[in-house]
Parts: structure tokens; sequence; C-alpha cells
């Protein structure tokens, strides 16, 4: 049977699961620049040209504001690095609708979305410079 925790122990638990996500991200991210569309969105990040024939402009405009942060010398990484965080902010946005709909459960909630942030397709857009996670 369930019993409902504190919104303290709630909070405690999606921070550590926020923060176990953002590790994983963080270490596996693309040394470099990857291949074919990765290398056409860093450029286009770089260059604020466009890109496919939408040119996603959020993702080119938010990319480039975020690569002004000093987090690596190469611009590459830093770009590789935004959608990490893209990646990390659904993972949180995933916890808090999860919560909503499953109920105040924190480890089913933490479970489910672990699948999520985990599943190859996911995790493989994260590391590299994509916009699907944006």
């Amino acid at each position: 049977m369930y019993t409902p925790t504190s919104p303290l122990r709630r909070h405690i638990t999606y921070l550590l699961a926020v923060v176990a996500v953002a590790l994983v991200y963080i270490i596996s991210t693309a040394p470099s620049v990857y291949t074919n569309d990765s290398a056409e969105f860093t450029l286009g990040i770089y260059t604020q040209g466009i890109v496919h024939s939408t040119g996603y402009p959020t993702y080119l405009l938010m990319g480039r504001v975020f690569t002004w942060l000093p987090f690596h010398p190469e611009f590459a990484v830093r770009a590789n690095l935004f959608s990490a965080v893209a990646g990390i902010v659904t993972f949180y946005c995933l916890l808090r609708l999860c919560e909503i709909i499953v109920g105040y459960d924190p480890l089913l909630t933490v479970g489910v979305c672990g699948l999520f942030a985990f599943a190859p397709e996911i995790w493989s857009h994260a590391v590299v410079a994509e916009v699907y996670l944006l």
C-alpha cells in the first residue's frame, strides 16, 4: 500500500535523479564534432545559418547564446553540451508531468522517467548537437 511522502523527500529524490542524469549525459557528451546532422547543427549554431528546410531558428539562437558560456574551449563541445542541458531540462519536465499523472509516488515517477532518459534514442540525441530534445 502506498503512503504519501513529504514534499521535501520528493524534491530531494527528484534532485538526485536530475543530478544523476546530468552526470551521465555530461560525461558521455561527444568530445568534438559528430557526424551528419550533428555537424550541420554545430556549424549552424556557429554561423547562425539555415540548416535543413525549416532552419530550426529557436535551436540555433538558444544554442548560440549557450555557447557564449565558457564551459569548454572547443565550440563543438559547448554545442553538444547544449543538447545535454536540453535533455536534462526535458527529463525534469517529464518528472513533473509524471508526478501529476501518476500521483505523488517518487520512485515510480523516477523509474518511468529514468527509462525515458536512458532509452537509446533519447540518450544518443542528448550527447550530440541535435534538435530533438529541445
